[in-house]
Parts: structure tokens; sequence; C-alpha cells
């Protein structure tokens, strides 16, 4: 069973859509602490400008999970957001059909952060006709942190392949997993260039970007990394 775990992002790149299309079940790491700064509740765009920042603003304390996270409701961020999709994403041939397909999700009243980015993300594996079998962290109320929490989240779901992103090299206790039965691999990005507006091609943006240059059907042809084992990934020596 391959497995992957990843904490829930905002509108994320296509990457994370990448790992999907190796995995059997995708776990949502909805009660991960959420950290300011990072993907969490905010994605890049391409403008004229350069890159900018969508932020969803949010209301927590410090140690808050991202199920714990709220959405401010105070700020008109979702009308924003549409708006400067619409704008950066003009011209491109499937734009009115994408952001108009997720419009629906943008809008509804979530009240958590991990809520919104899970609908969202689901949404677009659906329209890009990515199968796994979706389930959360927070489901099993695991205590423990770290590699022994990915382990603890890995058994339950019965995972015999954990694959992630190069980012759990610094930290995954590798020989843990194994001497539980469970592999790692890593994702070995291979990121095919597509239109792309407003300079050179940038494949960290989100994947609305994608999706509005090539369409739902045509945008999984973009999604071809191999994954490889961890040991021709991690210095070992």
């Amino acid at each position: 069973m391959r497995v992957v775990f990843s904490q829930p992002m905002y509108l994320p790149w296509q990457g994370l859509f990448d790992q999907l299309r190796h995995a059997d079940i995708f776990i949502h790491y909805d009660d991960a602490q959420f950290t300011k700064g990072g993907f969490l509740n905010r994605v890049q765009m391409k403008t004229p400008k350069g890159f900018s920042w969508l932020s969803v603003p949010v209301l927590y304390h410090l140690g808050d999970t991202m199920l714990a996270t709220r959405l401010d409701a105070t700020q008109r961020w979702q009308e924003k957001h549409l708006t400067a999709l619409r704008q950066t994403l003009s011209g491109l041939p499937y734009v009115h059909a994408v952001i108009d397909a997720i419009e629906t999700t943008l809008r509804a009243p979530y009240d958590s952060l991990a809520e919104l980015n899970i609908a969202l993300f689901e949404q677009l594996a659906g329209m890009m006709q990515l199968r796994a079998r979706f389930m959360r962290s927070s489901q099993w109320q695991i205590q423990s942190t770290a590699s022994e929490k990915v382990l603890h989240v890995l058994q339950h779901a019965g995972a015999t392949t954990y694959i992630t992103g190069h980012g759990a090299r610094n930290y995954l206790d590798h020989a843990l997993l194994e001497r539980h039965g469970i592999s790692t691999e890593y994702i070995d990005y291979a990121l095919p260039p597509y239109p792309q507006k407003f300079g050179a091609f940038n494949p960290y943006v989100t994947v609305l970007t994608l999706l509005a240059a090539v369409g739902q059907t045509q945008a999984v042809d973009y999604l071809n990394s191999r994954t490889l084992p961890w040991r021709q990934c991690v210095d070992v020596t």
C-alpha cells in the first residue's frame, strides 16, 4: 500500500499532485501545527510585476493545529483571490472553466483552514482524475511527534511504502520505518514546461496555472515524476 502523508496546503503547486498520482492512500496531516510563512495558507502566482502571494487571512494562537486555525471571516479575501486569479491567468484557454469550478468551494463557509485546503485539494484532484483514498491523521488522535507520528499514522493506514517530498530527508528516521516494514521513496521531480504568462517557466506556482493553461484532462500528462528509494536520495555515509 503506497501512502502519501502531507499537510493540507492552499491551492498547492503541481508537485503535490505528482505525489498523489503515486498514492493508493493520501493522508491529510490536518492535526499538524500551523506555521506562518510557509505554504499552508498561501501560494505563489506569476504577475506582470513578478511573483505575488495569495494569502488566506487566519486567526490562530501559537501551537494551534491546522484544524484549530480559523479563517478570518471579517476580510473579503475570497473575492480578492478570485479577482486576482482571473486577472493573472487571463488569456489562458481554460481559465474561466477552472476558476468557475473552484469558486463555490472557495466561497463555502469553512471555519478551519484545514477544511478549506482539503476541500480544494480533493476537488482539484478529482478534476484531474487522480484517484486515491483520502484520509485524515486527526481521525486517529495520535499524540507522538516527528518520525514516530509518521510511523504510527502509516501503520494505521496499512502502508508498505511511504512516498514523500525531499524536505523529509532532513528529519525522517528511515531506519525506524524500515524496522516496521515500511519502505520510503522520494519523488524525483520531472517538471515539464507548459505555457505560462509573464516570463520564464516556473513550476512552483499554484496548480491552477497548469489547469488554466492545458485543461483538466491534459494536466495529468504534466505529472510524470518517478520515485526513488531513500538511499539514492540521502547521504548515508
